[in-house]
């Protein structure tokens, strides 16, 4: 068996909540989740959360564009009690939507303690950021995409490792490494083109070259044939050959 996740046959990987002034935001992490790649020698490691997956897809991003006044409609609802985390997209914006406050409600309702929720901090600070349910209870784990702060790439990472259930350290290793391979990868692609392109000029000098000394060769046969041919063949009276070369 798995862990707490798969026990209970949740359907996502985890839930993103986020203020509908916000949607780019929400659509970019989203995508930035779902094609996010773990670690190989991470896959297949059983943790609370369950088996490590090669990738967190599917991630269930609400699309609705319903006002505040309406309900969570039966959807959403299905999908928060089928999530093994709750993302949530910090801002201004989530701080006064009540939308991202009952989803928040919810979930903690539904799961307790027993699933994280994360809080993604995009702009502003915490204290006018955070949604009022999320800053009651135990505090989220923050990734903070803000500048000077941890930064996407951190960031990302601290949402993947929540998500998964392994330690950020090692997921941050192991992402070093697989960059630095990114890296010496396309570092050793630019040395073979930079050497083949090399190789190409030394070719191409090499042959012109040659067709320098043929065409002075060529100049030197036709000078020839003006002065010194032309001469003999005149000495003899035979001037009808040179007629014939020339033609």
């Amino acid at each position: 068996m798995g862990g707490e996740g798969e026990a209970s046959g949740a359907r996502y990987r985890a839930f993103i909540s986020y203020s509908h002034r916000d949607a780019g935001l929400g659509r970019r992490l989203h995508r930035r989740l779902e094609t996010y790649r773990l670690p190989r020698r991470l896959v297949g490691r059983t943790t609370p959360r369950g088996t490590v997956p090669a990738r967190l897809a599917p991630v269930f991003r609400d699309r609705e564009e319903l006002t505040a006044a309406h309900d969570l409609t039966a959807e959403v609802r299905a999908a928060l009690a089928q999530s093994q985390a709750l993302i949530v997209v910090c801002s201004p914006h989530a701080a006064g939507s009540p939308w991202v406050a009952r989803e928040v409600a919810l979930f903690r309702e539904l799961h307790g303690d027993r699933r994280p929720v994360l809080a993604a901090l995009v702009a502003g600070e915490p204290a006018e950021a955070f949604p009022a349910p999320l800053r009651e209870g135990a505090e989220p784990l923050a990734a903070d995409f803000r500048r000077g702060r941890d930064g996407p790439r951190l960031a990302l990472l601290k949402l993947v490792a929540g998500v998964a259930g392994v330690g950020l350290d090692e997921l941050v290793q192991r992402d070093a490494q697989r960059q630095l391979r990114r890296v010496m990868a396309v570092t050793g692609a630019a040395f073979a083109a930079v050497l083949a392109m090399g190789l190409l000029t030394i070719f191409a000098l090499d042959a012109r070259a040659e067709a320098l000394r043929q065409r002075a060769e060529a100049e030197a046969l036709v000078e020839f044939m003006l002065t010194d041919l032309r001469d003999r063949l005149e000495g003899v009276g035979r001037l009808d050959v040179l007629t014939a070369v020339n033609r």
